[in-house]
């Protein structure tokens, strides 16, 4: 099978030259590794794609298909997607021939979507990774392409909602891409006995989950905490600026550490060198990290809502809040700072539960499934499409 992915760049928040050039997530990376063994994949991205397989390092012998990477330039942080971009973006998705087109993300469907599609190529679509505040999450996550025959979404809870705003459940598949494992290893993961000392806490917009973890470090006197936010996710510094404030009123800041627009892999790392991972956000949850959190060796401290519920199990592979309430937050620390077994069992089960729900085959098998699917429904007689997109580019 033809497979051509686009993926843009979706922040178009992000301030500041200091950021580090937007990279393409671990779980496009997975699925593009996973894909390339035996089908023939196009990815068209404006990411940084560095982190792809170099398929000249392996052997042939396991892979019987292609990659082809089509570079857009890359827009500065801040600007918005032109309409000249808009659409030299569609002439390229036009100029390759494909079975199927999957976008990711709201900006590469509103470009796929601008471009009138009609062509013999089904479009399937799923949500990106986004890191807006509360009050711009409804523009921006509650919506999908029109045009697309399948639509991914990744919980139970991102399907009922595509349904609620009027989405065909014919047209919805559920399969979990952005809980993607990074490469786990095939080992437990060694737990840190003795007191929490590592606290890592993800900063997004609003500032009110990590405020709260800030204020419980008074139980955990001998732990130090990493505040770390990722490329766009506190386009303003307020989010920051609240935080530092209350650490200096709480003269805490020989113990909290912050650390700005970090990539996936920096975000990755310092998980493992973490205790226990807290991600706290009050829009939707960032299942890219959550996912990355239960494979890092530490206890995910999760906030409920948005379906985190269905990846992390509250006291068996991590801890799920219900509020952001001191109270109960420093509960669940004093607990794990307590009883090193309890991390161990935790974090030994969030890696048996990424086994063996999220296994890397088990979801190119269901993608792959849509991917059929959608052929079958744009073309009745189940056979892939073999002509060119070109057709189908109008003018944005």
């Amino acid at each position: 099978m033809r497979i051509s992915l686009v993926v843009l760049d979706e922040d178009r928040s992000a301030r500041g030259a200091a950021l580090p050039a937007p990279t393409l997530s671990p779980w496009v990376t997975g699925l593009v590794t996973s894909l390339v063994r035996e089908h023939d994949v196009t990815i068209i991205t404006d990411l940084d794609r560095s982190s792809l397989p170099d398929l000249a390092l392996r052997s042939r012998r396991w892979i019987s298909g292609s990659l082809t990477v089509r570079d857009l330039p890359r827009r500065r942080a801040g600007d918005p997607l032109s309409a000249s971009k808009v659409r030299g973006v569609a002439r390229m998705i036009g100029e390759i021939d494909a079975d199927v087109v999957h976008t990711v993300g709201v900006v590469a469907g509103r470009v796929v979507e601008a471009m009138g599609w009609d062509a013999a190529a089904p479009l399937v679509w799923s949500a990106g990774r986004r890191h807006e505040s509360a009050e711009r999450a409804p523009v921006l996550l509650d919506w999908t392409p029109s045009r697309a025959e399948a639509v991914i979404a990744a919980t139970r809870h991102e399907l009922d909602r595509h349904v609620a705003l009027g989405v065909s459940p014919d047209r919805l598949s559920e399969v979990p891409l952005r809980v993607w494992p990074t490469a786990p290893p095939a080992t437990d993961p060694v737990v840190r006995y003795g007191q929490v000392r590592r606290v890592l806490c993800l900063l997004d917009e609003d500032p009110a989950g990590t405020i709260a973890m800030v204020r419980a470090l008074a139980c955990l006197p001998h732990a130090r905490c990493l505040v770390v936010s990722r490329r766009g996710a506190d386009s303003s510094g307020r989010a920051a600026q609240a935080v530092a404030m209350l650490v200096h009123h709480l003269h805490l800041e020989e113990r909290v550490t912050f650390l700005p627009g970090v990539t996936d892999l920096v975000l990755e790392q310092a998980m493992r060198q973490s205790d226990v991972v807290a991600i706290l956000e009050s829009g939707e949850p960032d299942l890219p990290a959550v996912g990355a959190a239960l494979v890092s060796g530490a206890v995910a401290l999760v906030r409920s809502g948005g379906g985190v519920e269905e990846v992390v199990e509250h006291g068996v592979s991590g801890v799920v809040l219900r509020t952001l309430d001191v109270r109960p937050l420093t509960t669940a620390l004093r607990i794990l700072d307590r009883d090193p077994g309890i991390r161990e069992s935790m974090t030994v089960a969030a890696r048996r539960r990424v086994r063996e729900v999220y296994d890397p085959e088990r979801l190119m098998a269901a993608c792959l499934d849509v991917y059929e699917a959608a052929c079958c429904v744009r073309n009745p007689v189940g056979t892939p499409s073999t002509g060119s997109l070109q057709d189908s580019v109008v003018s944005a």
